[in-house]
């Protein structure tokens, strides 16, 4: 690391007397001596799900590591969720079943992209299974309700191949798992496949018959499948292809293929708590090995042919997993829907209720009914938060990628039950599981990192807030719920044995001690606006505004998209933010309590620092001095602190009304962000370089610039802890258009060219383009630093680069990406990444 410009000592002696004086008169304001008491003062849980909406979110696509299942919102969940393979498409690939999301082009999957998906009701995705020949469509519709409610899936899959020898034969499973089921349970999962007096398996309804704590009894059925369309079916099933007429040889299948026209199931039974989770090594276990095993043999001797396992037809006692299995050829259409017995006011459905109540709301013409309703919702939603017809003067991409964005980051919430690992304590080595705790979250990707990140959440939230308040409400209140005493939230939330396998090792223990970047504040102060918003509208609507009109026309042109429409989401926001409030200061005084720097009061460093890495910051492998040492005082820590608390200041006064007390936390909060951001003005400024730095302190009493150049040196505006006049926005601007630095066609990146760790090592935080701070970067511009044509140009060039980069990059690949080359603008590393990029939908509309 380049250390230059050492300060005199007699210099920075100078200034530490001057800061020593500041901070130790009267207007000193600490928090740790408060902070340390009160932290042991338990806080109440915020409530969730209030207004119905435990009910309306009860059931979701909540395992979004997985291409398609639904998952209940509980302790004791019920899962579900898709299987298949094409086997009879290339040679040896019997055993290629799909089941966990991959890397957008991996393991033949081209892509997987919730079309539209509202986060509540609904949701259509595409699957392209590019090496499989097979293009297949999820869709769901939701009846929410109380016991659960009911729920419809349509899975229809065709064929995106045009020779016909290569039209795929599509195994497809559809399985059901009970965590609510015990050993000692009288009664496990149960299948019944209705026979028309048959006596076969061919073209019949099934039944899966359960009963859950929360919801009573249910019922999980599989539409059956007709080969040919049935004038008197209302519609239902045409175009389905059972392989009842198909010749062995038509698809060279092997000779002793076991029967493939009828439905095949298989109940698993695994109670052990270590391995139940894995669903996958539960349904294609020993049994089914046995079963196949013939078959298999066979296949070894004809390799030139094509296998298609099978489930064996056996219910285990006391089964807890049951699998279905069909089939098919393309084009077809499958229609698996649950019903909730109680939500229909009845202990117990008879299967000829379930079957009227299927048939006259779940599926075939009233599916497309439900689906075309909340679709229309959903775009009229869209257009409207999100500014349609602006967008529509863009290129056509920018639309469809701002829409699909949102779109994919709704689809890829998620519900968590678990405990993470820690330490007992900081001085121990005992790793020790923490306490239960549920999560309600967006994910950053579904193939990468499928759970929740706190340092993502936030920025995330932005966006979610912007379509839905009350998703925002109710994850925001899981997070801080998870808070222990001292106000302390894990970066990373890695629950249960399931979560737990998909992260190395070297991840899972989080210390106390390792903080993160307080983004969620960003979309609370998100809120906050609109609650803000909405009181001024309504005030001016009435005659009751103390608003002058010019400012109530800034504040409507800027936030007409987000404004809340009705009471009921105004109330929503107020009594979330009345009790998160405390939690919210808890959360503030950890970083005070744990991240203070120790050299310079009101200065604050990361811990847990490494050489190369600080995952704490977020910004990973972002250079910092040479070695880690309670020398430094980190500038992106100082401003992130600063903006927390200059957003409490405006939030307990918002809250405070004419309480004195909080008037008078608003001022302490107030002026704690004075004396933070005269330590950034003051120790992190390098004159002669016109930016920011980290810094050392020596023993000496030296002072050491660490000097990098990239989205380091602009924090203190990227979080609007200048003034808005200040007079180091204008040079700073000079630096950041530096073609040959940060400034390039794709967006800002995140280490200058010059700079001697541009794209070395890891090559993480060290030049490519990340899409969370450009964002920061284009809202500053937008709503703190504005009035001067330099910065409105500056503003104007940049969101055009960004949007139009992404629009094109997703245009041509289909997917969005974590990261852009700093030097192409290609899409880099994991994908599809429908977390903080996903905030494109919001440059576009310039919705900040």
């Amino acid at each position: 690391m380049k250390k230059i410009n050492v300060i005199t000592s007699s210099l920075l002696l100078l200034i530490l007397i001057t800061f020593s004086t500041l901070i130790k008169s009267d207007e000193t304001v600490t928090t740790k001596e408060s902070g340390d008491e009160s932290s042991k003062t338990p806080l109440e849980q915020i409530p969730i799900g209030l207004n119905g909406l435990n009910d309306t979110l009860y059931w979701g696509t909540y395992r979004p590591h997985t291409y398609f299942g639904m998952k209940t919102r509980s302790t004791l969940p019920i899962n579900t969720g898709l299987i298949w393979s094409t086997p009879n498409i290339g040679m040896g690939t019997y055993n290629k079943f799909h089941y966990k999301v991959v890397q957008g082009g991996d393991n033949g999957i081209k892509s997987y992209t919730w079309v539209k998906h509202d986060g509540k009701n609904f949701g259509s995705q595409e699957i392209i299974d590019f090496q499989g020949h097979l293009n297949l469509t999820t869709s769901f519709i939701k009846n929410s309700g109380p016991k659960g409610g009911d729920w419809s899936v349509k899975i229809s899959g065709k064929s995106n191949y045009t020779n016909k020898g290569e039209v795929p034969l599509v195994s497809l499973i559809y399985y059901i798992h009970d965590e609510s089921l015990k050993k000692s349970s009288e009664n496990g999962l149960t299948i019944n496949i209705a026979d028309d007096n048959n006596n076969n398996n061919k073209n019949n309804n099934i039944h899966i018959k359960g009963e859950h704590p929360e919801i009573g009894k249910y019922t999980l059925h599989f539409k059956d499948i007709k080969s040919t369309s049935n004038d008197n079916d209302d519609g239902d099933n045409t175009n389905n292809n059972c392989l009842e007429e198909m010749r062995k040889e038509e698809y060279n299948l092997v000779d002793n293929q076991k029967d493939l026209c009828d439905w095949r199931f298989y109940g698993s039974s695994n109670y052990d708590s270590s391995t139940n989770w894995n669903i996958f090594n539960n349904i294609f276990d020993q049994d089914f090995n046995q079963h196949n095993e013939a078959v298999f043999r066979t296949w070894n001797t004809q390799r030139f042919k094509h296998f298609i396992p099978t489930l064996p037809n056996k219910l285990k006692q006391n089964s807890n997993v049951i699998a279905v299995q069909r089939v098919l050829t393309v084009p077809f259409n499958i229609e698996i829907s649950f019903i909730s017995h109680e939500f229909h006011n009845e202990k117990e459905l008879t299967e000829q209720q379930v079957e009227e109540i299927i048939k006259s709301i779940l599926t075939g013409t009233a599916f497309d009914k439900t689906f075309s309703k909340f679709e229309k919702q959903f775009d009229d939603k869209f257009n409207k938060k999100f500014l349609g017809e602006k967008l529509k003067k863009h290129k056509p991409e920018i639309y469809k990628v701002s829409k699909e964005s949102l779109s994919n980051l709704l689809g890829g919430f998620g519900y968590w039950y678990g405990s993470g690992i820690t330490k007992k304590s900081l001085k121990s080595d005992k790793i020790i599981k923490s306490k239960p705790v549920a999560l309600f979250s967006a994910t950053p990707s579904r193939p990468a990192f499928p759970r929740g990140f706190l340092w993502d959440e936030g920025f995330q939230q932005l966006l979610a807030s912007t379509f839905d308040v009350e998703l925002t409400i109710e994850s925001l209140s899981h997070w801080l719920n998870i808070m222990d005493e001292n106000g302390w939230i894990p970066r990373e939330q890695i629950l249960g044995l399931e979560a737990a396998s998909m992260v190395p090792e070297e991840f899972r223990l989080q210390l106390p001690n390792i903080a993160n970047p307080p983004s969620i504040i960003l979309a609370i102060n998100r809120l906050l606006e609109i609650s803000q918003a909405y009181k001024e509208r309504t005030a001016h609507m009435s005659g009751n505004d103390n608003t002058d009109a010019r400012q109530f026309k800034i504040n409507m042109m800027r936030d007409l998209s987000v404004i809340i429409e009705n009471n009921k989401e105004y109330d929503s926001i107020q009594r979330f933010l009345h009790s998160a409030l405390p939690r919210i200061e808890r959360f503030y005084q950890y970083y005070w309590n744990t991240q203070s720097s120790g050299l310079i009061e009101n200065s604050f460093r990361w811990r847990g620092r490494k050489i190369n890495h600080t995952l704490a910051s977020g910004l990973d492998d972002y250079p910092r001095a040479s070695e880690p040492s309670t020398s430094e005082v980190h500038v992106d820590l100082n401003s992130w602190v600063a903006f927390f608390a200059k957003s409490l200041s405006t939030l307990t006064k918002y809250l405070g009304g004419s309480d004195n007390k909080n008037q008078e936390k608003s001022e302490l909060y107030f002026k704690q962000f004075r004396l933070i951001q005269s330590n950034i003005e003051q120790m992190h400024w390098d004159e002669k370089e016109n930016l920011f730095h980290d810094i050392l302190i020596h023993k000496n009493g030296t002072k050491e610039f660490t000097r990098t150049y990239g989205y380091m040196n602009y924090f203190p505006m990227l979080l609007g802890v200048l003034d808005t006049d200040s007079p180091k926005v204008s040079p700073l601007l000079t630096t950041l258009k530096d073609v040959n630095g940060i400034w390039s066609r794709w967006g800002i990146r995140s280490m200058s060219v010059k700079d001697k760790n541009f794209g070395t090592h890891e090559n993480y935080w060290k030049g490519p383009i990340w899409i969370n701070i450009n964002y920061l970067f284009v809202q500053s511009m937008n709503k703190i630093y504005t009035g001067t044509p330099a910065i409105n140009e500056c503003y104007q060039t940049l969101r055009f680069n960004i949007i139009n980069n992404i629009g094109n990059i997703y245009s041509e690949t289909g997917n969005i990406y974590e990261q852009y080359d700093p030097l192409t603008g290609l899409g880099i590393r994991n994908r599809p990444f429908n977390g903080w990029t996903a905030l494109v939908s919001l440059i576009s509309s310039e919705q900040y």
